[in-house]
């Protein structure tokens, strides 16, 4: 299964790339360009949502400090890139912070999570004990 999530992982990144690293002229938007200029904000935010999720099943990663600096390391790549190599792009600190707050809310959604199975864990465990008292 980690394969699956290696190359997951390698075709949202290239598709990101391709995105961030391209000026689209009016005359010649790609097919895709409304869901690209839907809600910019909005799409870094699940941009990197996806990644974080990604290379935490691809690599294996609990380490959630790690995790977030390396997309904060790729989220000011893509901010530096754009202003230094791509023409009338810029860097954007918008940007950037939506891409923080998309690796907040992968946090926040994940510690959501696993306080939910655990819950449900021990509801299960008292619901057990409780049947077999009954039984006595």
């Amino acid at each position: 299964m980690s394969n699956f999530f290696k190359i997951s992982l390698f075709v949202t990144v290239s598709v990101i790339f391709f995105l961030a690293f391209h000026k689209f002229s009016y005359q010649n938007r790609p097919f895709f360009y409304f869901l690209v200029n839907f809600n910019d904000k909005l799409n870094h935010i699940v941009a990197f949502m996806v990644l974080a999720f990604l290379i935490e099943k691809a690599y294996n990663m609990k380490n959630v400090l790690l995790n977030s600096l390396i997309l904060l390391s790729l989220g000011a790549f893509i901010e530096i890139y754009q202003l230094l190599f791509v023409p009338g792009r810029s860097f954007s600190l918008k940007d950037f912070l939506a891409d923080c707050v998309g690796i907040a809310v992968y946090i926040i959604i994940k510690k959501i999570h696993a306080a939910y199975k655990k819950r449900k864990r021990i509801y299960k465990i008292d619901n057990l004990r409780f049947k077999t008292l009954a039984a006595d």
